[in-house]
């Protein structure tokens, strides 16, 4: 096979944490660091890609593969005529079609395919849309007013949804890094120029709205699906605003008293009340993937691909879109920006209701790769799904090495089997793959803590 690039990826991976750097990420830097950020974040990607064409011939069949450690059922763009007509579908000048995969697996494209409905599967109005999962409703400024959850029998929505809010956004100091409680004196809701069905197919059915407030331009496209719940606003922006402060907000139809945020390895409750000052002080909380607010018995979360600042009171989800400071970089952030979130509601808390696995979606969609890689050679066991967070060739090159965690805060048994590989040994280390114990053999079978990440090397014995 090939061989292993490791001085590659350890270029590229250095190159990627400088530019996480925490005056980079956050919008904080001068206009020439964001110079030289794209023109390293564009190499990266080229090499990357080199990396991965590299692997390909054109005699090889396409395989999907699924990273994850939990079954799969996701819609994948395909080049036409690679499945069977009527299993695919086309919007937007790309075609479509929905597919089904096993935890960490691997399948050739014709093998994966789900069946479709044989007609669309969403009826629309002028102001409202029936789709399998839900009755949707919004008025003339394009703002949702109801989304009824037809499995459940409830209304998701206790006011308004997907409701655009400007702000005026100036800081008494550091203009890029702070956002002032204050700012919230000031604001206006934008509205549209109206909704339109867009597509409505099998997979998926598409509204449409565009809202245009200053110089500014919002182009957004909603997809309700049919095999999830999950509501998709994929959102395009033109910015031209300064000091201005960009966020979106559904008044959703929960009550509880805490919301809960992903973090890195887990997550992190914060209160949804002011009652204290130091509650006060969480008014904007940062959440990677999601952050879901939830009862007992049914929840909402709001996921997100690339936009981490939340802002939960009461019954109120907010999320951060933009920001126009002008210091230390008066044109900071100006320009088009493409961006994701997703309204999730679901039965049960965010475990039960597998909001981090929905993220996935728009955070870790399906690989696709044109090669004769049979499978992924692990197989995860676990009470319930671990996180594998990395599986690489050891700094050493002496093994390789897998990293997974609880995500859930709960203690479980995780098993896992290697298949098609020889005789593997095994041993727990710490995160700098230093050693914690003697290599031993089969069966790979350990414990995990509440939100413990494990390192585990893997060997191939010759023995």
């Amino acid at each position: 096979g090939t061989a292993y690039p490791a001085a590659v990826f350890e270029k590229l991976w250095k190159s990627v944490l400088k530019n996480q750097f925490h005056d980079i990420i956050p919008g904080s830097s001068i206009k020439e660091v964001y110079q030289d950020y794209r023109n390293e974040a564009l190499a990266c990607q080229k090499q990357l890609h080199a990396l991965t064409t590299a692997l390909e011939t054109e005699e090889q069949q396409l395989r999907i593969i699924n990273t994850a450690t939990w079954q799969r059922t996701s819609i994948i763009a395909v080049a036409p005529g690679t499945v069977p007509e009527q299993q695919q579908v086309f919007f937007d000048g790309s075609c479509y079609a929905l597919v089904h995969l096993p935890a960490f697996q691997a399948s050739l494209l014709p093998d994966c395919i789900c069946a479709l409905p044989l007609e669309a599967v969403s009826v629309s109005e002028k102001d409202r849309l029936e789709t399998p999962f839900y009755q949707v409703r919004w008025n003339e400024a394009g703002h949702l007013t109801q989304i009824y959850d037809k499995t459940a029998q409830r209304e998701v929505l206790a006011g308004t949804g997907n409701v655009f809010q400007l702000f005026e956004d100036k800081p008494l100091n550091f203009d890029a890094w702070d956002i002032d409680l204050f700012y919230q004196e000031k604001g206006t809701e934008l509205s549209s120029a109206g909704i339109q069905v867009i597509a409505n197919n099998p997979l998926f059915t598409v509204l449409e709205q565009q809202v245009t407030f200053g110089q500014s331009t919002i182009l957004q496209k909603i997809y309700f699906y049919a095999h999830t719940k999950r509501i998709d606003f994929v959102t395009t922006v033109d910015w031209q605003e300064r000091q201005q402060l960009l966020k979106v907000k559904f008044d959703v139809n929960i009550r509880a008293t805490e919301a809960i945020f992903d973090i890195q390895h887990g997550n992190v409750k914060r209160p949804t009340h002011w009652n204290t000052s130091w509650d006060i002080a969480k008014f904007e909380t940062v959440g990677h993937q999601w952050a879901d607010v939830a009862q007992m018995d049914y929840g909402v979360a709001l996921l997100n691909d690339c936009k981490y600042g939340y802002d939960i009171k009461g019954n109120q989800l907010r999320l951060s879109l933009l920001k126009g400071a002008t210091y230390p970089d008066p044109q900071a952030d100006l320009g088009s920006h493409t961006l994701t979130y997703s309204l999730f509601p679901h039965q049960g808390d965010f475990a039960t209701g597998q909001v981090m696995e929905e993220a996935w979606e728009i955070n870790a969609p399906l690989s696709q790769l044109q090669t004769e890689m049979a499978s992924i050679p692990l197989e995860i066991e676990a009470d319930e799904s671990v996180i594998i967070d990395a599986l690489k060739l050891a700094e050493d090159q002496s093994g390789w090495i897998l990293r997974c965690y609880d995500h859930l805060g709960s203690d479980r048994d995780v098993t896992i089997h290697c298949h098609g590989t020889g005789k593997i040994r095994w041993q727990e280390t710490n995160m700098m793959e230093e050693a914690s114990e003697e290599l031993k053999a089969e069966p790979i079978a350990f414990s995990l803590h509440p939100y413990e990440v494990k390192t585990i090397k893997l060997v191939l014995s010759e023995k």
